[in-house]
């Protein structure tokens, strides 16, 4: 490290002092201001890329009053075993909770399998890192976590341009504030060795770096929410399209008219009968009219409106069709989606039930492990051989995706829905 040694005088020694404590006093309150702020919101949203971000903040600002000498002078100044460590300590904690702020905030588990696993050994890394300053300092020590923070900060940068390259928007303020960091860490340890003049901006270019750098990743956590918000508009949008096109599908005419015909024949045959199945079919209307509108409705209110459609098919096979019901009561109040059971069982009469003389389905709801189940069963369908129900299911799982999209993306960590044949 190179020394150099100045003699001033002792008016502009005192005139340096007050300019240098000015600067750290605007730098220090706005790293303070920025942390306080980001604390707020997580205790507000529950999100924790805000608490992984207050974290590091907050240990990079102890490293920064520890290197100023602020910490060991007014904070612990008798901690002896602690004087010789602390930046370092600081350092180090600030670095995993970054990392935990980069896996998190970035989406790692999304795009890279094998990136998520470097995260999580880097941060192993660094806490073993903590623990050897536990032990007398030594060379190797010394040398060992200078190559760690190095390798740190290029993961940490890397990982973003990277992730930023597979199209994830908000990636595009993370990876700026950490150019800045990076070039005012640069700077500094440039003039330090002579290479940069001295000045303000060189003397506190890695200050400025962290400054700019916090406020940009806090315009990147507002990116990110902006994004997950619009997406969830997209997905209510979608919702609401599905929901139209399901209406206008019950609408259409061969479904009315083949209602009708069976009604008109039973007028003849059994008007009680025919008052009977024209309630059934004002009921059908009035449930896709109400579920319309609806982006959740209970799961009974669901199993009612499959019940009155499967009625409705008993009109046209009153004596050959045989539906069971196996539901668990205690479900009966859980929030799902509107119109997720009846296209499955519209599927079996479409493609299968049509072809058998005796025509049997199950409807199954039933919780295993704390997950619910929602099954329609075509018992009827070893009786018919092999059929090819591939592009028809897929149909049906392209029609859901649109209204399971937005109950996943309400609660993200309540629900998982999984869509098999």
């Amino acid at each position: 490290m190179h020394t150099g040694l100045k003699i001033t005088g002792a008016l502009n020694y005192f005139q340096d002092n007050i300019r240098d404590e000015r600067i750290l006093f605007w730098v220090f309150g706005a790293i303070i201001s920025i942390a306080l702020y980001n604390l707020i919101v997580f205790i507000s949203t529950k999100d924790r890329n805000y608490l992984y971000y207050f974290l590091y903040i907050f240990f990079m600002l102890m490293y920064d009053i520890t290197v100023e000498g602020f910490g060991r002078y007014y904070l612990w100044p008798n901690w002896h075993w602690f004087l010789s460590k602390d930046y370092n300590i600081f350092m180090s904690l600030s670095f995993v909770f970054v990392l935990f702020f980069a896996k998190s905030f970035l989406s790692v588990k999304t795009y890279s399998s094998k990136l998520l696993k470097v995260y999580n050994i880097t941060i192993i890394i660094f806490i073993l890192n903590i623990l050897l300053f536990m032990l007398p300092l030594s060379e190797i020590i010394i040398n060992f976590t200078t190559l760690c923070f190095f390798y740190g900060i290029m993961l940490l940068f890397l990982s973003g341009l990277y992730i930023s390259l597979k199209g994830y928007r908000p990636a595009r303020f993370y990876i700026v504030a950490w150019i800045f960091l990076i070039v005012g860490s640069a700077a500094t340890t440039l003039r330090r060795v002579h290479v940069l003049p001295d000045n303000i901006l060189t003397e506190y270019a890695i200050y400025f770096g962290t400054v700019v750098e916090s406020i940009l990743l806090a315009f990147a956590l507002g990116d990110r929410v902006l994004m997950i918000q619009n997406k969830k508009l997209e997905a209510e949008e979608a919702l609401i399209d599905a929901n139209n096109r399901i209406l206008q599908n019950r609408m259409k005419p061969h479904f009315l008219f083949n209602s009708m015909n069976i009604i008109f024949n039973q007028i003849l045959e059994s008007p009680k009968g025919a008052m009977e199945s024209l309630q059934l079919l004002s009921d059908n209307y009035h449930f896709i009219t109400e579920f319309n509108d609806k982006r959740i409705v209970k799961l009974q209110e669901e199993v009612n409106f499959l019940k009155n459609y499967l009625d409705l098919m008993k009109l046209r096979w009153p004596d050959i069709l045989e539906i069971i019901y196996n539901i668990d009561d205690e479900l009966s109040k859980i929030p799902v989606p509107p119109f997720i059971l009846q296209p499955p069982a519209e599927n079996a009469f479409k493609y299968s039930l049509n072809k058998m003389e005796q025509k049997e389905i199950e409807i199954k709801i039933h919780s295993i492990n704390g997950i619910v189940h929602l099954e329609i069963i075509n018992l009827a369908m070893d009786k018919l051989g092999h059929v090819d129900y591939s592009r028809s299911l897929g149909n049906i799982i392209n029609r859901l995706k649109g209204i399971l999209r937005t109950l996943i993306l309400l609660c993200p960590r309540k629900n998982r829905i999984l869509l098999h044949e």
